[in-house]
């Protein structure tokens, strides 16, 4: 445990995608707890990096407090990612969509931590480095996992295609991706994974479509989708473009040919003047 200070820690998008938002009501007691009695427990890091503790950091930021943080000694990424996803599973205000994505990112990071213990495999791997054949299943997951709800036998894998689907949805948008794990826009499990294969701007497009009408026909439709991006394309287009200038004519003046005049008769004295000395 470290010192009580105040710690400059960063944030990793998708440690932070991982963990849910707290429910406005805890957040605002949560708030007035840091503000007048400080953070009671540590926040929990990885290489200063916050791992579990974003709403605490926030208000000890807001209200320049010092806290404390408890440091993870892991050596790799993907055992951040299968601590903090199954810490997550504990909290009593999931979405079940919320829940899918954990428990799919804890199996996508064990099978990535197997690997990353065991990076080299080939004829010439001595035996004792040699990757176990039989050392991850999605059975054995669920053993871990059997303490917590909604753990159903055959379904990881599956929970481990729809994270990575959420995040692949998350690097084209990522109100979307934070829409579907919320439950604020709803899909079927073969849907987000249809979602997640389009470009950012046919999801957004889907998106709006079926958030308006329930139309999920834009969804399985390429004609379309390409008929509703380009609609989208051309309004923004047409709403940004910037109008023709059009060419001012010079003010009226009533004296300007008089003021011309003060200009020019110099002038022409000069050369009449020039005229008759020659």
């Amino acid at each position: 445990m470290s010192k009580r200070k105040q710690y400059k820690l960063a944030i990793d998008e998708e440690f932070r995608r991982i963990v849910p938002p707290m429910p406005q009501d805890r957040l605002d007691m949560l708030r007035r707890q840091i503000r007048y009695f400080g953070c009671d427990h540590p926040i929990i890091t990885w290489h200063r990096i916050i791992v579990y503790g974003y709403e605490e950091y926030a208000f000890c930021e807001e209200f320049q407090l010092p806290f404390t943080i408890k440091e993870l000694e892991y050596n790799f990424r993907s055992e951040v990612i299968n601590y903090v996803s199954k810490k997550c599973l504990y909290l009593d205000y999931l979405t079940d969509e919320w829940n899918r994505y954990c428990i799919g990112k804890f199996y996508e990071s064990k099978k990535q931590l197997l690997i990353d213990n065991y990076p080299i495999q080939n004829q010439f791997t001595p035996q004792e480095l040699k990757r176990p054949a039989n050392m991850l299943t999605s059975e054995m997951c669920e053993k871990e996992l059997a303490d917590l709800r909604g753990i159903k036998h055959g379904t990881i894998s599956k929970y481990g295609t729809f994270a990575g689907a959420i995040d692949t949805i998350y690097s084209k948008s990522k109100d979307i991706a934070y829409e579907l794990l919320s439950g604020k826009f709803r899909l079927s499990h073969d849907n987000t994974i249809l979602l997640s294969r389009l470009t950012a701007p046919e999801v957004i497009v889907v998106r709006d479509r079926i958030m308006s009408d329930g139309d999920l026909s834009i969804l399985h439709s390429g004609t379309l989708r390409n008929h509703h991006v380009a609609k989208v394309k051309a309004e923004t287009d047409s709403k940004y473009k910037k109008a023709p200038e059009i060419k001012q004519m010079p003010k009226y003046d009533p004296n300007a040919e008089i003021s011309s005049l003060t200009l020019t008769i110099p002038s022409w004295i000069s050369s009449i003047e020039r005229t008759c000395s020659s």
